[in-house]
């Protein structure tokens, strides 16, 4: 069956990240698979303890979002479009995978499992581990159409290094691929290989408020925030009429909605520091939201 070694991609800046890392470490040791761990950020002894090698780089090479970026968007019913446009992190998720291909191939390992520290492990999922692949690649059942990710991906030493060489900046942004999943097919083309039946979902979505169509975390409504030179809130899928409080830090005022509603609460960007929404007595800051957005928009289609 062959040496096999586990290559861990990480962004664990947070308590949740590090104990999920730490957890999934202690999981694949359990099962006897050695491990290699890419991090930017410092890890604490015992997650050290569990990681037979350990790559430290603070490499993050993000794109201007002038000149490479995600814009993804919902249609409504009254033709409204919700847009937004994100920063286009798949580089410097595949370059983390390289510096770990690399180093681990110099190793003596016949199986590389390329996967993110978040991964949900299902029993299926370990038996590929346990076993090994040629060069096998997944699915994730929160991605649409077509697709391979970056969640987990299984290879021999052969295709392991095939795969490697062809991360490479003009590989990715000089193609037509639009994402890291879409350049990831495109590579699973020139590799050939097997896409498993079995999802690879990750657990941790940090990414979903940038994406998300919907900002409302009350059941009575939806609720888009439209970040650009203003700040606007847009109310819709409205259930029934609402008074909302919106307070912010230069001014609080509350709004009466009853059908969708497009609400100016800052009319320079700049003036932004926080804001808070409260309905019936229940708040929700939206402040980190805002501040993790890059840009949205909402035009009529």
């Amino acid at each position: 069956m062959g040496k096999k070694i586990v290559l861990l991609s990480t962004w664990c800046n947070t308590e949740e990240k590090s104990n999920a890392l730490l957890s999934m470490l202690k999981k694949l040791k359990g099962m006897g698979l050695d491990t290699m761990v890419f991090t930017p950020f410092y890890i604490s002894d015992e997650i050290d303890k569990y990681s037979d090698y350990t790559i430290i780089s603070k490499e993050n090479p993000i794109p201007e979002i002038n000149k490479k970026y995600i814009y993804s968007w919902m249609t409504l019913p009254s033709g409204l479009e919700l847009g937004t446009t994100t920063i286009d992190h798949g580089f410097a998720s595949l370059l983390q995978m390289k510096r770990l291909l690399d180093f681990g191939i110099s190793l003596e390992y016949d199986h590389y499992f390329v996967m993110i520290y978040d991964l949900g492990l299902t029993p299926e999922l370990e038996i590929v581990l346990l076993e090994g692949r040629e060069c096998s690649f997944f699915t994730n059942s929160n991605v649409p159409g077509e697709h391979v990710v970056c969640t987990l991906m299984a290879f021999d030493k052969n295709n392991a290094s095939k795969f490697a060489s062809l991360i490479t900046p003009r590989s990715y942004f000089h193609s037509s691929s639009y994402t890291a999943e879409t350049w990831l097919l495109e590579v699973k083309k020139i590799l050939g290989g097997t896409i498993e039946p079995w999802p690879a979902n990750d657990t941790i979505h940090s990414a979903s408020d940038t994406l998300s169509k919907n900002h409302s975390k009350f059941p009575e409504f939806a609720m888009f925030i439209i970040k650009s030179n203003m700040l606007e809130l847009f109310f819709y899928d409205i259930q029934k009429e609402f008074k909302v409080y919106i307070e912010t830090n230069i001014a609080a005022f509350t709004e009466i909605v009853y059908r969708e509603k497009r609400v100016v609460v800052f009319n320079n960007i700049q003036d932004f520091e926080r804001c808070k929404i409260t309905v019936n007595e229940t708040s929700q800051d939206i402040t980190n939201t805002i501040k993790m957005l890059n840009s949205t928009s909402l035009t009529q289609k």
